[in-house]
């Protein structure tokens, strides 16, 4: 029986504790953040990934699908559906699967003493980080009524974006209301320097659309209430990682890099949930034991290699995101909105750099290679290029 250790016991190591005691594993979870032995630590965040995305026996731990709305420069249905994550449901499965879960200290066992070892402890920060940073607020539904009927879910909405620094507006029904959440998809900047900038811009959206929803004054405590459920403060760090998810190294106890940590997380839309189920069950693959030695990874080097190129390609999407602004942002993701659904679902999940590429050489019958959101490429291509390859 393969034994596995995983670090870090968030989202991602919880999936991968689940889908290898599934497959009769011994599994450890270790975190430091786990506070009595046996149960994971708090998730403090919401978590979303688009359908198309998940693979079968994973639809247990989401909500019944979304449909969602797209908005740009017109507003249209979004081309695929949208699932929310019940973490109580995925918490409750991996606490009552079998897998011994423990806080991380310093007394806890060595690597050696496994099999095999996942880290899923996060993607690591550095100078060249780019930020998804996001406030959202939650709305108890007990606010909306008949006269005031709660918004339909809201994938993008970039209608009023300006200015740099520009922001979409999110709309979700969760367990305990309706979230809004004013995000910067993709930025340079500190997140502890754009957080007060999006609140504001939410609080005062919030404020001009529904004036009785009495929330407190910016910057004064955030108590719950019958007009405000919590605030919830987003900042994922995007296109960095510890190892690839897909490279299992050779040695000792056979490692990988899996989540963020194994770079999970899209690099031009922060999204990394999704990917995480998807990618479950090949990532135990590559660390599988046969005939009583660990096997090979699951990839062979074209996989990695094309794995590889939709990274770099979705890190070029993000280096551009932050370099544009409002107008522009809205007008290019109009015409991305306008790609068949096949080309948008190449872009926003799955590890396939050839469909990526033909997904970003579709959107030139709408932009054409003059539109602003891709002038950075011809007017600073060296300094683009360079941040590409710093990250």
């Amino acid at each position: 029986m393969p034994e596995l250790l995983i670090r870090g016991a968030g989202p991602a190591g919880a999936v991968l504790a689940l889908r290898a005691r599934a497959k009769g594993w011994s599994v450890t979870l270790a975190d430091p953040r786990v506070e009595e032995s046996g149960h994971l630590p708090v998730w403090p965040a919401t978590y979303g990934a688009l359908e198309p995305e998940l693979p079968e026996w994973a639809l247990e731990f989401f909500d019944d699908p979304v449909a969602m709305k797209v908005r740009t420069c017109v507003e249209n249905d979004a081309a695929f559906a949208y699932r929310m994550l019940n973490t109580g449901t995925l918490r409750s499965a991996v606490e009552t699967s079998g897998a011994r879960i423990i806080p991380a200290t310093e007394h806890n066992p060595e690597d050696a003493h496994f099999r095999c070892v996942a880290d899923c402890t996060g993607a690591p920060v550095h100078d060249s980080v780019v930020w998804q940073v996001a406030v959202g607020y939650v709305i108890p539904f007990s606010f909306f009524d008949a006269t005031r009927g709660a918004p339909e879910p809201v994938f993008m909405d970039w209608s009023d974006s300006t200015g740099s620094q520009p922001s979409f507006l999110y709309i979700q029904h969760v367990s305990d209301g309706v979230l809004f959440e004013e995000t910067i998809l993709a930025t340079h900047s500190e997140p502890k320097e754009v957080l007060p900038v999006l609140e504001q811009r939410l609080w005062r959206r919030l404020n001009a659309k529904y004036p009785d929803l009495q929330l407190p004054q910016l910057g004064q405590e955030w108590p719950r209430s019958q007009t405000f459920s919590r605030r919830e403060l987003v900042a994922i760090p995007m296109g960095t990682r510890r190892s690839a998810f897909t490279r299992v190294t050779a040695e000792h106890p056979r490692r990988v890099c899996f989540g963020a940590a194994g770079g999970l997380i899209h690099p031009a839309t922060g999204y990394s949930i999704g990917g995480s189920f998807a990618n479950a069950d090949r990532v135990l693959e590559g660390l599988a034991a046969s005939d009583g030695h660990v096997a090979s990874s699951a990839w062979g080097w074209a996989d990695r290699l094309n794995a590889e190129l939709a990274r770099a390609l979705r890190r070029l999407g993000a280096e551009l995101i932050t370099l544009a602004d409002g107008e522009t942002l809205r007008s290019f993701f109009d015409a991305f909105f306008r790609l068949p659904r096949e080309r948008q679902l190449a872009y926003l999940t799955g590890h396939d750099g050839r469909e990526v590429a033909r997904t970003m050489w579709a959107l030139r019958a709408y932009t054409g290679f003059r539109h602003p959101f891709l002038l950075p490429l011809w007017k600073t291509p060296r300094r683009v290029l360079r941040a590409v390859k710093n990250k």
